[in-house]
């Protein structure tokens, strides 16, 4: 039962502003109960900041884990995430946006409401985030917080149940 840093590892980096960092961690072995143990994460209290988020495959599922404390122990909130084998990929795409606005809006057939989407900025202009990403009968839409400008690239992942 110990923090292996090799199986850690940043997933976007909101290195501008005060936006919190997502992380994913990965271990066959420690469990999210070992996870909230005071001193699990001490190895990356130098990375981490309160608030930020770590999503954790763990011998016991996946969760997610809130960073709570900035004190040099890092204890963190294991809440179940959603159990990820009931669910499948259904697609994984980007997409292209010129910029002008604060919405998106892909066309992407055969996309449904109760999908859930996953949405990322691989490139932009403008620094921005995405608030919301929205899927409806064949369209994804998606809304920045400003207008990303042009060359904005987005990659998304879309997940269904059977």
């Amino acid at each position: 039962m110990a923090f292996d840093i090799k199986n850690f590892g940043i997933t976007s980096d909101a290195s501008t502003g005060n936006l919190p960092q997502n992380y994913t961690f990965y271990t066959n072995v420690d469990s999210a109960e070992d996870a909230i143990t005071d001193g699990y994460f001490n190895e990356i209290s130098d990375r981490v900041e309160v608030g930020d988020y770590i999503y954790a495959v763990m011998s016991d599922g996946a969760h997610g884990l809130w960073i709570t404390s900035d004190n040099g122990v890092i204890p963190v909130t294991a809440e179940p995430v959603l159990t990820l084998s009931n669910y499948y990929i259904y697609r994984v795409a980007q997409a292209s946006f010129a910029g002008g606005s604060t919405t998106l809006v892909i066309t992407s057939t055969g996309i449904v409401s109760t999908d859930l989407v996953f949405t990322s900025i691989t490139a932009s202009t403008n620094g921005c985030v995405i608030e919301k990403s929205v899927p409806t009968t064949d369209t994804i839409t998606i809304e920045f917080n400003i207008d990303p400008g042009a060359a904005t690239v987005v990659n998304y992942q879309v997940l269904r149940l059977p």
